[in-house]
């Protein structure tokens, strides 16, 4: 059991993307409400939430990421699962989501933004 009163996960690009993912994933899910319950928020800074445009240019020629990889690993298209995660209402009224995106960052991140936080907040 772990010993942590509290965790507020954090992350920047990639990084909030992963965050989005840790929230979708069959690993979350399978925590025990309690262990849920330590999680208390993420704060997600000009995150990637579909990586669906980065298939037809450069970022993608290491990755080799095909339609579907992309599909799967994208928290956007991962939100039902995360509701699913949260699907007792005390820990989604517990669990609190920042989307954070600079004023001048690109019209991918702030419409990627816009469009993660009208899908989890449903």
């Amino acid at each position: 059991m772990c010993h942590f009163r509290s965790l507020i996960l954090s992350g920047h690009s990639a990084g909030s993307h992963l965050c989005g993912m840790i929230f979708s994933s069959s690993w979350f899910g399978s925590l025990a409400k309690e262990e849920k319950r330590i999680f208390k928020g993420v704060f997600h800074l000009a995150g990637i939430f579909d990586l669906q445009p980065l298939i037809d240019i450069y970022v993608n020629e290491p990755l080799k990421m095909d339609l579907a990889e992309a599909q799967a690993n994208s928290p956007l298209l991962l939100t039902a699962k995360m509701s699913h995660n949260f699907d007792e209402e005390d820990l989604k009224k517990t669990f609190h989501i920042e989307l954070i995106v600079g004023e001048f960052d690109s019209p991918a991140f702030i419409s990627q933004g816009k469009s993660y936080a009208e899908k989890v907040s449903d």
